[in-house]
């Protein structure tokens, strides 16, 4: 992400990129058993360029890495207002302006907070600003924006499987 990202599985941290930065990917390894696993995939936007994409590899991608998709969400997808039908793909829960007109300097407190904004998207692949500004919907510059991914990854092939999440700053 631009501007720190972390992926969890099953409650885990498994990847991470975080802080204020250039172009960088952070990795993680692990077993992985057949079955569905909880993902949570957590970025903010501070300013300037903004990127974020999630991919793995293993014994289901035939050690090639690929963009994760997600078979869905464990339950509800909604906002105050906007809400999102989340039986397939990442539950995508958007926070504009998290600390108020303040910089995004670091992970919000997402407990404290209530999201503007539920959108649903297959994969995270957001290879530059305009792909992000035009799932969240944004007119004008992307900046001071956090989001939190929601998903389940389906495993078909235990073994070990590598997780990165790639963002810039």
């Amino acid at each position: 992400s631009d501007d720190g990202s972390y992926v969890y599985i099953d409650g885990q941290e498994m990847a991470k990129s975080p802080g204020l930065h250039p172009p960088r990917t952070g990795c993680g390894k692990r077993y992985l058993a057949t079955g569905e696993h909880s993902i949570l995939v957590k970025m903010f936007e501070n300013g300037g360029g903004a990127y974020e994409t999630v991919t793995y590899s293993g014994p289901d991608t035939g050690g090639k890495f690929v963009l994760m998709k997600s078979s869905g969400y464990d339950g509800p997808c909604k906002v105050t207002s906007p809400e999102c039908d989340c039986r397939a793909g990442w539950c995508n829960l958007i926070y504009l302006d998290p600390n108020g007109p303040g910089q995004v300097r670091d992970f919000p407190n997402f407990r404290e907070l209530t999201p503007q904004k539920a959108k649903v998207s297959m994969t995270i692949g957001f290879r530059n600003e305009h792909y992000i500004k035009k799932m969240v919907n944004s007119p004008g510059r992307l900046d001071h924006v956090a989001i939190l991914f929601h998903g389940v990854l389906h495993i078909n092939f235990a073994g070990e499987y590598k997780v990165c999440t790639t963002s810039d700053d």
